[in-house]
């Protein structure tokens, strides 16, 4: 692990991490961007802080149901698939077994 330093609305940040160091930039002008918006509206730092916070744990439940919910559809087109390449081989096995009679 390395140790990056990021400024984020005017604070040095010092932190270790595995991470590209441009993938780290690339989050705090995120975060920035999303302080700079709140913080236009007349919030504080502390409460842009929060504000920016509450914004990013929002999305992120918002996507985990995304996720969720496009895995469930992905399980259901799994097990259809499933049945429809079942059906024709169990089909065909009972044909076989039926030729087998005399």
């Amino acid at each position: 692990m390395k140790t990056h330093t990021l400024l984020i609305s005017g604070q040095h940040l010092t932190i270790r991490s595995a991470a590209d160091p441009h993938y780290l930039e690339g989050l705090a002008r995120e975060l920035e961007g999303r302080l700079q918006a709140v913080g236009s509206q007349g919030a504080g730092p502390m409460t842009a802080a929060l504000l920016a916070g509450l914004g990013l744990v929002d999305e992120l439940k918002r996507t985990q149901a995304e996720l969720a919910a496009a895995q469930q559809r992905l399980d259901e087109r799994l097990r259809s698939l499933r049945k429809l390449t079942e059906a024709p081989a169990r089909g065909a096995r009972l044909s076989d077994a039926h030729a087998e009679e005399p």
